[in-house]
């Protein structure tokens, strides 16, 4: 299920997008959320126990300060670098996905955004904050599968107009073909004769 600008407009009241300060959508059976590239303003955004796989929609919401996605189905840890460039994130809510078994988790997360104050209601203490400079893992920015499937999905269409290509172009030497056997039967053996002469110096010339 997506997350429609219809259902932020009635869930918030906002007369616009652009407006939306605070959102929440918990428990919806939502899966796509990127919708969320058109809440430039938006804050705080709640969609904890959904069926969400990726952060990589929210990475446009700048002025988010609080995130609650608690019971989702993210399981990449990698998925946090999607976060990394929001300045104004301070709260962030990721228990009960995937990837929360990661065995560095907490300190993974608290490395790549030091902006945050709390991570899974756990307020983040200094001390906790240094130790994960040494141990938590660095994370990279995901390899986008979609775009993979585009490329691949691209060479096949290639592919396919290629060999359709070819298959035209048989069947128009076919017909040319059939063509000229029909004329060469109306011809006379002079005819016939002065046709031979002129594909034999054809052939001499190529």
């Amino acid at each position: 299920m997506s997350l429609s600008e219809k259902s932020i407009m009635a869930k918030t009241k906002a007369t616009n997008l652009s407006s939306v300060r605070h959102l929440n959508c918990w428990g919806s059976r939502i899966s796509d959320v990127s919708v969320l590239k058109k809440l430039p303003n938006v804050e705080v955004i709640t969609l904890s126990t959904n069926h969400i796989e990726t952060l990589r929609p929210f990475a446009q919401c700048l002025q988010l300060k609080e995130l609650f996605l608690r019971k989702n189905k993210i399981a990449d840890i990698n998925e946090i670098a999607y976060l990394m460039d929001l300045p104004a994130l301070s709260v962030l809510w990721l228990s009960g996905n995937p990837m929360s078994t990661y065995e560095n988790y907490r300190a993974t997360v608290i490395k790549a955004l030091p902006r945050l104050t709390k991570l899974d209601n756990i307020e983040i203490t200094p001390e906790e904050r240094k130790a994960s400079e040494a141990s938590g893992s660095d994370v990279v920015m995901p390899v986008v599968a979609a775009e993979g499937k585009d490329e691949d999905e691209d060479d096949g269409q290639d592919n396919a107009s290629d060999e359709e290509d070819t298959t035209q172009s048989t069947k128009s030497a076919d017909v040319t073909l059939q063509a000229v056997e029909l004329l060469l039967q109306t011809l006379d053996k002079a005819a016939l004769q002065s046709v031979i002469q002129s594909a034999h110096q054809l052939l001499q010339d190529m």
